[in-house]
């Protein structure tokens, strides 16, 4: 794992220490909470996909980070819909994917089109 590991890229909640758990503090975290980020191994995916997103640094990383966080979701990601990127000049048709996984929509792809508004007028 990265050196900042243990730094504040995570809740004092989540980043590890020399405990049992490997959670810094867990003596403050109820009994249930604690069982919980333990039985789901809650701490190793968060700091996984977090430490995958730093070292891509994304445009989005937010997006990306629920991309990441989905990969260790067992229910499958369903198509939403194409979004169009309007931040684009006209001269290509680009959209974002959407998927949904849980219920939470996630940008996956970036799709373009090409140059479809080329028209030709027989001058070339």
């Amino acid at each position: 794992l990265l050196p900042w590991r243990h730094s504040s890229f995570l809740s004092d909640a989540m980043a590890t220490a020399a405990t049992p758990s490997g959670i810094r503090n867990d003596v403050l975290l109820p009994d249930a909470v604690r069982q919980y980020i333990v039985e789901h191994k809650l701490e190793k995916v968060v700091t996984s996909a977090l430490n995958r997103v730093i070292l891509q640094m994304p445009e989005d990383p937010y997006a990306r980070l629920a991309e990441e966080l989905s990969k260790s979701s067992f229910s499958v990601p369903r198509f939403m819909h194409l979004r169009p990127d309007a931040s684009k000049p006209r001269k290509q048709l680009d959209f974002h994917v959407v998927v949904a996984s849980r219920g939470v929509n996630i940008r996956i792809h970036k799709l373009t089109l090409g140059d479809v508004f080329h028209v030709e007028d027989g001058s070339e």
